[in-house]
């Protein structure tokens, strides 16, 4: 249990900005990135130490509670619960975890190193919502052009999270045929 508190000053994006000490503590953790001496962090890292009681967000100078944050982001993003139940999740189970590169996927780092590249990218997906194949296939295509081992994250409506990691297919060779036609 934390029991410091350390200042995230809100932007208007919901991103946040902390300095000094308290900024070189998070990002040795594996969280934000530093712009201009000042660590920026993302909405997401934000929730997730405002929820561990990391973190006391000020907007202005008036602080804005756990609840009326994540109401924040629920209302510009409503598949935020399910990406923050995804984030927590790897976080729990001791992996550095970054947002990726679209609005529903996150990178994991092999090490709380972040200046190495990520290993492994997390493509986020409710159980009841449909997904299309040309969705899949663009999310695997962009894993493969990043080098990153692609992995889809199903939530559930109890917020139980499975991981599916997806290896890539290569057709081999039976008897003479090649080309994957057997």
């Amino acid at each position: 249990m934390y029991f410091l508190s350390i200042k995230v000053e809100l932007l208007d994006d919901l991103k946040g900005v902390v300095s000094g000490k308290d900024a070189q503590m998070l990002y040795d953790e594996g969280y934000g990135i530093f712009d201009n001496g000042r660590l920026k962090l993302e909405p997401l890292e934000i929730a997730y130490l405002l929820f561990k009681g990391r973190v006391k967000t000020l907007s202005e100078g008036v602080e804005v509670k756990l609840e009326e944050y994540f109401s924040k982001l629920h209302s510009q993003d409503r598949d935020f619960w399910v990406k923050f139940t995804v984030y927590h999740d790897l976080k729990s189970r001791g992996r550095v975890v970054k947002p990726g590169f679209t609005s529903n996927s996150l990178l994991i780092y092999p090490s709380k190193n972040t200046n190495e590249p990520a290993d492994k990218i997390v493509y986020i997906v409710e159980e009841s919502k449909m997904m299309s194949l040309e969705e899949l296939l663009e999310w695997l295509q962009i894993a493969s052009r990043t080098d990153k081992e692609p992995i889809i994250a199903i939530v559930d409506r109890h917020g139980d999270v499975t991981y599916y990691s997806m290896g890539r297919f290569t057709p081999f060779k039976i008897g003479g045929v090649s080309n994957g036609k057997i």
